[in-house]
């Protein structure tokens, strides 16, 4: 429990997830680099009720770094139709 803790800055965030996740889950997210992305599947795994095969199987496809990818918004350029 201290490496999350120490991980996690916000205490209310440890209470939380401790009371929501078992020791199998906290050992997957510990081993993630990215807060923003820990936070993520913490919140994946809290929502949807993931087993932990189906946490490392989310990790593994990087479901975070693919949503962050999707929610860019890149600026939709003008393009002038030619009749």
């Amino acid at each position: 429990m201290m490496p999350l803790a120490e991980q996690f800055t916000d205490k209310e965030i440890v209470v939380t997830l401790s009371r929501q996740l078992c020791w199998s889950h906290f050992l997957a997210i510990i081993a993630i680099k990215n807060l923003k992305a820990k936070l993520f599947y913490s919140n994946q795994v809290n929502d949807q009720l993931m087993s932990v095969s189906d946490l490392r199987k989310e990790t593994a496809a990087k479901t975070f770094e693919r949503t962050e990818i999707a929610n860019i918004q890149i600026p939709i350029v003008a393009i002038p139709v030619l009749l």
